[in-house]
Parts: structure tokens; C-alpha cells; sequence
């Protein structure tokens, strides 16, 4: 039993052209957020893209984060940063300030970023349903599994649409 055959294609002029080789192991094995091509380990494809003023992250196909320019622990990273947060389905980033939130596949939320004071993923207490996330630079968003949006942060223009000015928390 030797290596299984892995064989690669694309279709020109509607005619299948494939390329078979040995599968070539990666050795030791890929680190979370990249698969094994040809005996490499290869950043997965991108499923979502979240931008800010100063970095930018992308959401993995095995629901990974990769993020690089400006961190959100005061590092910068010139090439693409796995974050230590999986099973992760949506993402944003503040514009200016350094924040993320993601949404995990069980509804819960997670938040980090100097702009929180927290280095490391943090999960938000009582968001047990979330589907979606935004985060502006003073306030951020859920969309919850019932439809509803709940927001909260600083409210100095009503954007948190609760009718007040009011900071929520």
C-alpha cells in the first residue's frame, strides 16, 4: 500500500483535464486554519472578509479567524495570524478602533481588542443566540436567531436605536 492518488482538475473547452500524483503528507501535521496541498501547509479558502483602517481578517472555511496588519493584542502581523477562536459562522471589526466580535456556530458572542481592554477572545455574557455581528468604533450589533437586533455602547447619536442617547451596556 503505497500513498493514495490525489488527482486535480479544471474543465477547458468542456473537456475535463486532470493531473494525478501520489498525495504527498504533510508533515507534522497542518496547524488549525491551514490544510495539506502537495506536502505544503496552505492557508484555507476564505469564506468571509472583515476590513478595518489598519488590518484585516478572514473567516476560514473550517470556521477558523486568520488576521494580519494591526492585532488586537498591540502585535502587527505582516502575514495572515490565526486568532484563537473556532467554530466561528460571522465577524467584524471596528473601522478605526482596534476591536473584533465574532459569532460562534453556537450562537454565542465573542469579542476582543485593545479597544475592550481585552487581549484575548472574551465571550459576551448573555448573547446565547447571536447569527450576525457589526461593530462600529463605540457601540456594536447582534442580529439574534428570533430577527431581532440588539445593540449596545456609547449612544451619544442614537445609534443604538433604542430611542435615547443614553450609553447601554
Amino acid at each position: 500500500d503505497g500513498p493514495a492518488t490525489v488527482c486535480r482538475g479544471t474543465i477547458e473547452d468542456g473537456a475535463p483535464l486532470f493531473a494525478c500524483a501520489p498525495e504527498v503528507p504533510c508533515s507534522p501535521e497542518c496547524p488549525q486554519g491551514r490544510g495539506c496541498v502537495d506536502g505544503e501547509c496552505q492557508l484555507l479558502p476564505a469564506v468571509d472578509v472583515a476590513v478595518s483602517n489598519t488590518g484585516a481578517c478572514a473567516l476560514l472555511q473550517d470556521g477558523t479567524v486568520t488576521c494580519w496588519g494591526s492585532l488586537f493584542d498591540g502585535r502587527t502581523a505582516l502575514r495572515p495570524t490565526t486568532q484563537l477562536v473556532s467554530d466561528v459562522v460571522a465577524l467584524s471589526l471596528a473601522p478605526v478602533q482596534n476591536k473584533i466580535c465574532v459569532v460562534r456556530s453556537n450562537g454565542e458572542l465573542w469579542c476582543w481588542g485593545s479597544a475592550f481592554s481585552q487581549t484575548a477572545p472574551t465571550r459576551v455574557a448573555n448573547i446565547v443566540d447571536a447569527v450576525d455581528v457589526a461593530v462600529g468604533d463605540s457601540h456594536q450589533c447582534v442580529v439574534r436567531s428570533n430577527g431581532k437586533v440588539s445593540c449596545w455602547g456609547l449612544n451619544m447619536d442614537g445609534q443604538l436605536g433604542n430611542g435615547t442617547t443614553t450609553t447601554a451596556t
